[in-house]
């Protein structure tokens, strides 16, 4: 007997499958604001500080004024199955919860009021995903974290911004595992995908799987990692990939590009972090710091 997360895979894929003479070449879009700004600025989870909250409305627009090109912001969905934009694991310093998010109904959630980062409670609320996403709705590029973790959550969230017409906005990330994989070739529709790399199989997997992408998010703790090899960097960039490095620094323990980040930009000067990314490669380089990266990203174009 088949599952019923399965059931509501096949209606999402027969959903998607609907109008296909109507596709379009999203990946085309990508590539003409790549061919723009030659190196795309990511905002993790917005621009934020003081009384203006991670991962909502308010930060995401912050970003944009500040330069950003893509929005980063994380899904969750709440045991009722609404969806939200909100990091699961930081719930006890952002709304003092002791429990997962998706633990919680919606109606529990919408009574909740962010903290700041001084203790403080706020008047910010925990914000819907449909919400957001019409409200920056042609406005930047979208990398909608985190909805990979459940196949249900995956379609749930590509029927959603397919309703909503954003498919040419929305940047999928997600390790390249044998079943997301398999979610994505079920998708008929065109869909922004860059797989989070950490090693250099993962990319022959993809390729050899005949999976669609339009780069390559490399996580890397050490220089001399194989995934920083010339050759490769070019043979990935020949066929076309952007490749996406995370400058934001979550926990000193994990470096996610070996000490090439946002903190060394900021107090060694520039060409100790981003510039050196940048001499590697990398097209995209996700931030906490948006305005000050694209102050130096204008200065070198």
């Amino acid at each position: 007997m088949e599952s019923s997360e399965t059931s509501l895979s096949e209606l999402f894929f027969h959903l998607l499958c609907e109008n296909e003479e109507n596709m379009i070449n999203n990946a085309e879009v990508f590539t003409r604001k790549m061919q723009q700004k030659r190196i795309l600025i990511c905002a993790h989870r917005g621009s934020f500080g003081g009384g203006i909250i991670e991962n909502t409305l308010p930060a995401f627009n912050n970003a944009l004024n500040l330069g950003a090109d893509i929005i980063e912001m994380d899904v969750s969905r709440t045991k009722d199955g609404e969806l939200f934009i909100f990091h699961d694991t930081e719930e006890k310093r952002m709304l003092n919860l002791d429990r997962n998010f998706t633990t919680y109904n919606s109606e529990e959630i919408e009574k909740l009021y962010y903290i700041n980062r001084y203790g403080f409670y706020t008047k910010q609320r925990v914000e819907k995903l449909e919400d957001v996403l019409k409200a920056l709705k042609n406005k930047a590029l979208i990398n909608l974290d985190r909805c990979y973790r459940e196949e249900s959550l995956f379609f749930e969230v590509i029927n959603m911004i397919d309703r909503l017409n954003m498919l040419d906005q929305i940047i999928i990330k997600a390790p390249p595992t044998k079943i997301f994989c398999g979610w994505l070739k079920s998708i008929s529709k065109p869909l922004m995908f860059i797989p989070i790399i950490t090693n250099v199989e993962q990319v022959k997997y993809c390729e050899a799987n005949n999976i669609d992408m339009i780069g390559l998010e490399l996580v890397f703790n050490d220089l001399r990692s194989p995934l920083l090899d010339d050759k490769l960097i070019t043979e990935w960039k020949n066929k076309g990939y952007a490749l996406w490095a995370n400058s934001l620094v979550i926990d000193d323990k994990y470096p996610l590009a070996a000490g090439l980040d946002d903190y060394v930009s900021i107090n060694d000067g520039e060409e100790a972090g981003w510039k050196k990314l940048i001499d590697y490669g990398f097209t995209i380089i996700q931030t906490d710091w948006v305005y000050l990266l694209k102050k130096y990203r204008d200065k070198l174009l």
